[in-house]
C-alpha cells in the first residue's frame, strides 16, 4: 500500500477489491469509470479520516 512520508495511506481501495475476475469481466468501460470514481473518493473520504484523527485534540499553537 502506497503512504506518504507521513504514514497515511492513500490507497487503502484498490482495484476491483471485493469482484471477482469473471465480474471484472463482464464490466463495461462506463462501469470501470464508475468504480474508478468511487475507489478515489473512498480513498479520498478514508485519508481526511486518517488526518483528522490525528489533528484531533492535538494543541493549537497560536
Amino acid at each position: 500500500m502506497a503512504q506518504h512520508s507521513s504514514g497515511t495511506k492513500h490507497k487503502r481501495f484498490v482495484g476491483f477489491d471485493g469482484l471477482s475476475d469473471e465480474d471484472i469481466s463482464k464490466l463495461m468501460v462506463r462501469e470501470c469509470e464508475e468504480h474508478e470514481t468511487d475507489r478515489m473518493e473512498k480513498n479520498a473520504w478514508y485519508c481526511a479520516n486518517e488526518i483528522r484523527n490525528r489533528v484531533d485534540g492535538t494543541p493549537v499553537f497560536n
